[in-house]
């Protein structure tokens, strides 16, 4: 193998060491897991851990409909962005979350 070859091959390993990188980072950028624990949906949304808890481990389809729909209304009420909004979209997700569990939508 001459010179030439062999900083071809070097060149074509490098770009292709880095579109490898490129995707991981991609990948792990798009890779967002749902929150599964009070505290997960704390850390991603704000809120109180306690009313986390309370809506993760309960099997009442109304009264999980209830807790969505109260958040709800105070996300319609909330401008997008703001510590509110946010933490009404954690309460109504983490409602729906358990009420897709629990098999309230049957």
């Amino acid at each position: 193998m001459n010179a030439k070859q062999k900083n071809t091959l070097i060149g074509a390993v490098a770009v292709l060491a880095c579109l490898c990188v490129i995707c991981l980072g991609i990948g792990w950028t798009l890779y967002d897991p749902e929150p599964q624990t009070a505290a997960d949906f704390v850390e991603e949304y704000g809120g109180s851990q306690s009313v986390y808890e309370e809506i993760l481990a309960s099997n009442d389809c109304d009264w999980l409909q209830s807790q969505f729909d109260n958040a709800y209304a105070i996300s319609q009420e909330a401008a997008p962005g703001t510590i509110h909004h946010k933490r009404a979209t954690g309460f109504m997700t983490a409602a729906n979350k358990r009420m897709e569990e629990t098999g309230c939508y049957k």
